[in-house]
Parts: structure tokens; sequence; C-alpha cells
């Protein structure tokens, strides 16, 4: 088995609300994908009866990261004053108005609208599911959970690649919507307030019953409740501006805050946004629909390989040879770029986008995609974790919505390729910063964790 002694009689329901979150997260990501290339011809496919710009395509692709931003500051607010299982019953509403709304209304500036909903919910996502899981699941299980969760942001990805270019928009549209709708009613049903949630209330009964329903019978929950309650009061020292300006606060800051910048600079958000687009420009042997399909196949694929693989290597030995990986793949690709736009024949070469693609994505989604994300929900304190993920989250969309909002104009201006060895270049220096500055977090509690950044 996977997981091991977790098995509580909420467990399963509560773990399938948040892998069901990781879908929407690749769904509202790879929406564009399908939906763009209608959008720029006249047919029964386009809502609009008219062609979008390139201005307003990159407009409603990075609409989706810059409501990231403050859907992870609005949602981060609720998960540390309200709780933790309020946001996650409230997460999939915003996005479940965005997709009724272009359906009800299709006109650009109301896609404008549904996009920032959207990115709402990816925002509050990113940083909710991320609290959520690390404080459910005990120390032996936190990796693979939330692994899985990455893995189910690659189902969401192939399931926009295999049904948005057979449907009309609208009706892509109306599928979509069905997916939050079912998150919430799973939240709702399942989702129980985490242990750690009430210990920094100081309701302790409230704790075990919490901590009893995602247990099975056999855990030791009073010894797992006193050791988080031990942790939380040594965290309650000091008023919480003391505890920010620490030096401990700082160094999970960079660490959480530098990882997932350079999640961004692999070029992540682009590739799966206009991955359709991106196999077209480059002139790939398969129409870019199929090629879209193998590329979100071979991210399922990864996907699964990461809960494994973090089971069995160290999450900074991970970390490395993912980024080698993307390193090799994009430099690949962006030579082959930088020769198809110079005039060169590379005709017997034309295998180049799509294989060196799903080597990128093979590499990327074993570690960098899930990684970042755990490392960064495992090195801040329990005190602060909500509101300081939330920080570090709105610089990761911040980094993202500048990537994609900025990505076509740079490819028209100086071609596609010296971008991906631009991105390639980036992921040098995350090997560098992992190397210096990353602590070491498998098999480790969330406490035994801080104790490991106080000394």
């Amino acid at each position: 088995m996977i997981f091991k002694n977790v098995f509580g009689d909420k467990f399963v329901g509560a773990a399938s609300a948040a892998l069901l979150m990781g879908a929407q997260i690749g769904i509202g990501s790879s929406w564009s994908s399908p939906v763009i290339p209608k959008l720029q011809t006249i047919s029964d496919d386009n809502p609009f009866n008219q062609l979008v710009t390139i201005s307003q395509l990159s407009w409603m692709t990075s609409l989706v990261t810059l409501g990231a931003c403050l859907g992870c500051c609005i949602f981060g607010c609720i998960a540390h004053t309200i709780g933790r299982r309020f946001a996650m019953c409230t997460l999939s509403l915003p996005m479940a108005l965005g997709y009724i709304l272009m359906l009800l209304f299709p006109k650009i500036e109301v896609y404008y609208v549904a996009r920032c909903l959207t990115g709402l919910t990816i925002g509050g996502a990113q940083i909710t599911t991320t609290t959520y899981t690390s404080e459910i699941t005990s120390k032996e299980n936190r990796g693979v959970l939330i692994t899985l969760t990455s893995m189910m942001v690659g189902i969401g990805n192939i399931f926009c690649y295999s049904v948005g270019p057979w449907v009309k928009v609208n009706t892509f549209n109306l599928i979509l919507a069905t997916f939050p709708i079912i998150s919430t009613i799973l939240a709702i049903l399942f989702c129980v307030e985490t242990p750690y949630f009430y210990l920094l209330q100081n309701k302790i009964d409230l704790a075990k019953t919490s901590l009893i329903a995602y247990r099975d019978t056999n855990f030791k929950i009073d010894e797992e409740i006193t050791k988080i309650a031990e942790n939380i009061k040594e965290q309650q020292k000091g008023n919480l501006l003391e505890v920010i300006k620490t030096k401990i606060f700082l160094k999970c800051f960079i660490i959480a805050t530098f990882l997932l910048i350079f999640q961004q600079f692999t070029g992540i958000d682009p590739i799966i946004m206009y991955s359709q687009s991106i196999f077209e420009s480059t002139g790939s042997y398969m129409s870019s629909a199929i090629c879209s399909i193998i590329f979100g196949a071979v991210q399922i694929l990864s996907g699964a390989i990461a809960p494994l693989a973090t089971m069995r290597f160290n999450r900074k030995t991970l970390l490395v040879a993912s980024s080698l990986g993307v390193i090799l793949s994009e430099t690949i690709l962006g030579t082959y770029c930088i020769l198809k736009d110079s005039g060169s024949n590379v005709n017997s070469f034309n295998f180049v986008p799509i294989s060196t693609l799903c080597f990128f994505m093979l590499s990327f989604n074993f570690a960098i995609g899930p990684l970042c994300w755990l490392v960064a929900s495992e090195v801040y304190s329990t005190r602060v974790r909500p509101l300081a993920m939330a920080s570090s989250i709105v610089i990761f969309n911040g980094v993202g919505f500048f990537i994609t909002q900025y990505f076509n104009y740079v490819a028209e201006m100086i071609g596609i390729g010296p971008i991906f060895i631009i991105f390639a270049g980036l992921c040098l220096l995350c090997i560098l910063f992992v190397h210096l500055y990353v602590i070491e977090t498998k098999d480790k509690s969330l406490e035994e964790i801080q104790h490991i950044l106080r000394h």
C-alpha cells in the first residue's frame, strides 16, 4: 500500500477532495491551450464571432495568474482565521461561477472576469490544499499525498487537451463547470478541520477528534497530539511580528519562495497554457492537438512516478535530477527552434518538439513540480504557514503573470528558441540554490523540520 497507518473514516473522502482540487488547477491552467486556436478563426467554435488579437489572448491567459495572486491572499486569510475546512469548502465556488459566466455571456470582457475567477480558485488551492494536506497526513505519507495531488494536475491538463479540441467552447465550459461543483460537495461531506488549527486555538479535545478521523485505530493519537502541541507552544513565543523578524522565518521564506520562483523559471506555465500553439509553431510532424494529448499523457505518467520517487529518494537529490532533465530538454528544443528559424533544414528532426517537451514534462513532474510545493509547505511553522505560504504564492503567481503575459511578445521579437535557452539557463541557478540552501525534509515531521531550522 502507498499509504501507511492513516486511513481514518474521513481520510479517503478528504484526500479525494484535495486530489480533485489538483485536477481543477490543471484544467484551469490548460483551458487556454485548446481554446486559443478556436478564437483565432471565424467559425461555429468561436463564441465571439470575431478574431481575437494577440493582446487579448495574452490577457485571457495571464489573468489566471493575476487572479491567483488575489486568491491565495483571500483563502490564505480564510484558512488562518476561519479554518482550513471552511477554505476547502469554498475554494471551488469562484471557478464554477467563472465557467457559468463564460457559458451565459460569451463576450471577451466577461472571459477576462471569468479567467480571474478561475485564478482565485487556483491561487486559493495552491495555498489551502497544500496546507490542509500537510496537516492531515502523517510524516511518512505527507510527500505521497502532495505528489499525488500534482499528478492530478496532469490529469486535469490531459482532460483539457483530449476534450477541448473536439467540442465547441461553450460546451467545453459547461463540462468543466461540473468539476468544481463535485469538489465542493466532497469537501463539505468529508473534510474535517485539521488538528493543527484546533491546537492553535487550544481546543485539545477537538484536535484529538480531528486526528482520529484521519488515522486508523492503531495510531498513537495522544503521542502525536502531544508533539504537535509542544511544537505549537514553542512557536507561540513572542508576538507574530517578532516571529516574522527572526532569521528562521527569513530562511524559511527564502527556501519556499525561491523554490516556487525557480519552478516558474522552467517555463511550465506558458508551455502548458500555449502547448497546442507551441506545437504548431515548432513544426512537429503530428497534429498539434494529438501532440498535446501525448504531452498530457506523459504528464500523468511522470506524476504517477513522483510518489514512488518521493518515498525512495531524498528531496534534494530529486530536485537536482529533475532540474538537469529540464535543462537538457529545453536546450535541445531551443537549439532546434533556432536552427529552424534561421532557415536550416530540420525536417529530419521534426520529432524533436514532441520528444523534448515530453522529456521536459517527465523531468519536471517527478520532482520540481510537486516537491517545490511540498518543501515550501513543510518549512513554514504552523503558526505562520497559511499567511507565509500566501506571501510566497503571491510572488510565484506574480512571476507567472509576467512570464505568460509577455511570452508571445518576446517570442515574436527574438523567437521561441532563445526563450527555451533562457529557461534552461535559469534552471542551472535552481541546482545551485538547492545544493547550497535547501534543507532535507524527507521522513521528518513538521516539528522535526522546525527543530532543524532552529539549529
